[in-house]
């Protein structure tokens, strides 16, 4: 059996996903980079006081995972929520309103609460295609109709159900990360990377960059040109391992417990809302061209498709803001 292992972990996502070319104007910028939520996490900032500006964003992201969205965390809230299964706190409340509802509307196709399979798939150093049974089992820990919001309170119904914020937790970063960047009138421009997701905030428009996938040189086959936004790309190449020919990635189907496998290579929504535009890349892949663009259009996003025969599908409004490279053709969808 010939197997081959080919392991990007998170902390490369950055470099597989998106770019932004980002040039300031003077002397008043700062750039600063970490590793959080287990990914690369990289601000530049334009403006009055922008090295402090730029720390206290950081800040804000470890503050956020370490608080709220860590599940592996045992003094997050979602640590406490999964180990207690019942929480009443109105900011974990917020996150998983519209979680809840893109999973209703993407009909499943988004779940919050797979952890179960993404465990057992294990994309990490030593990776293997679980048996039809253990998938079976894992599946029936499985379900975001179990998490339930009364209020400010939250509670699981399910005692084997768990909920994860892998799939959105970049975006709700990028969210806050706009937030404060809002009540400081001192900032002018700012780019935020958390992993694939990027904030691009302030006057003018923003270069960004879908590179190929696995091109070691870095390569962007295509170029947006955006206003001030969220853009968040999912890509079956960001973890995956092949094994006698077959590619597995980590974008799992809540129906199946497999890797879905559609032809699809990756998804780009473009759109104001951070933690929308991250869980819509995962539902939009998962849901396909068709079916992906319509939900893209029912939340007022963008979407940037590209399939395994480098063909770049795009959403009408995009027509006129993407440059795709040589090798590739562009279809309006």
């Amino acid at each position: 059996m010939k197997k081959k292992y080919i392991i990007t972990t998170a902390l490369i996502t950055t470099v597989l996903s998106l770019c932004v070319f980002f040039s300031f104007l003077d002397s008043s910028q700062s750039e600063k980079t970490t590793v959080s939520m287990d990914t690369v996490v990289t601000v530049k900032v334009k403006g009055k006081n922008s090295d402090e500006a730029a720390g206290e964003i950081l800040d804000i992201v470890k503050t956020l995972d370490s608080k709220y969205l860590s599940r592996f965390s045992e003094k997050s809230m979602t640590g406490i929520l999964n180990r207690e299964k019942t929480v009443t706190d109105s900011e974990l409340a917020g996150f998983l309103l519209p979680l809840i509802s893109l999973s209703e509307k993407s009909n499943g196709r988004f779940d919050f609460t797979l952890s179960p399979l993404s465990d057992l798939w294990s994309f990490t150093s030593d990776p293997r295609i679980p048996k039809d049974s253990e998938i079976k089992a894992a599946l029936q820990n499985t379900g975001y109709k179990n998490v339930v919001l009364n209020g400010d309170t939250v509670t699981i119904t399910d005692e084997n159900v768990s909920v994860d914020f892998g799939s959105a937790g970049k975006g709700i970063a990028l969210d806050k990360i706009r937030e404060y960047c809002d009540k400081k009138s001192s900032i002018k421009r700012v780019v935020a990377s958390v992993g694939g997701s990027i904030l691009c905030r302030g006057k003018g428009t923003f270069t960004v960059g879908i590179k190929k996938p696995g091109s070691p040189g870095g390569e962007i086959l295509a170029a947006l040109t955006l206003k001030e936004c969220c853009v968040s790309t999912s890509g079956s190449y960001e973890r995956f391992f092949e094994e006698d020919g077959r590619i597995y990635h980590h974008i799992l189907d809540p129906k199946t417990g497999y890797p879905v496998d559609n032809g699809l290579v990756s998804t780009t929504l473009v759109g104001e809302s951070g933690i929308l535009s991250d869980a819509l890349a995962t539902a939009c892949f998962a849901a396909g061209i068709e079916k992906g663009a319509a939900l893209a259009a029912e939340y007022n996003f963008d979407a940037v498709f590209v399939d395994n025969q480098n063909t770049v599908y795009i959403t009408p409004n995009l027509r006129n803001s993407i440059t795709v490279s040589d090798g590739y053709s562009l279809v309006v969808v």
